[in-house]
């Protein structure tokens, strides 16, 4: 069985490479990050029914640039957006 984390980047959350690299020194086959970036250009619309939009929600990464990251620190990794 293969095992896998999924991760939501932001300014105030730990560095992809540092992440990264600790995941495949654990053991863990894979890292997913979200590939929700595009938000309304308002942060205070109204997030499906549950109110405004989460903070962490306005900070995503491009998922991209984030995977790139990962695959240049490590060697066994297995990446991807979910």
């Amino acid at each position: 069985m293969k095992i896998g984390l999924s991760f939501f980047f932001s300014a105030r959350s730990i560095g992809v490479t540092e992440l990264a690299q600790a995941i495949e020194a654990s053991g863990f086959d894979a890292l997913f990050v979200p590939d929700h970036t595009v938000i309304p250009s308002d942060p205070s619309a109204t997030y499906r029914s549950h109110g405004p939009m989460p903070q962490v929600l306005t900070e995503l990464p491009d998922p991209f640039v984030m995977l790139g990251i990962a695959a240049a620190a490590t060697t066994t990794l297995e990446l991807g957006t979910g």
